[in-house]
């Protein structure tokens, strides 16, 4: 992967926003539906809406238990290919909330782009 091509990074430049034709590969796909199942299966005191640090492995009982397939995401060569061709080199993870909401039931969350 090199990153976004150079329509996708114009897109980006003048909408502010792009969907990258590069798509997570079957296996992958597979392993971070396996990781966020694992996430809600052991944190049964948390909402769903407020899974936040879980790309952190933590065995506190108050703190969210993450798993490392997060983490491989943020660091997967592929992607910070696509992150580094739209906004350059010098990145870091803040931080990595996973959102669920749970159909018909959960909190009201607006369409925000910072889920404010």
């Amino acid at each position: 992967m090199s990153g976004l091509s150079p329509e996708e990074q114009r897109h980006y430049t003048e909408q502010g926003y792009v969907i990258p034709s590069y798509r997570l590969p079957a296996d992958q796909l597979a392993e971070l539906r396996e990781a966020v199942d694992w996430v809600i299966e052991n944190n049964p005191d948390a909402r769903p809406e407020h899974l936040v640090s879980v790309h952190v492995i933590n065995n506190e009982p108050e703190r969210i238990k993450g798993h490392p397939a997060f983490l491989d995401l943020v660091g997967d060569p592929a992607i910070l290919d696509l992150v580094e061709s739209a906004i350059g080199r010098n990145i870091l993870l803040w931080g990595a909330h996973l959102f669920c909401k749970p159909v018909k039931t959960g909190m009201e969350v607006p369409m925000h782009q910072d889920g404010e």
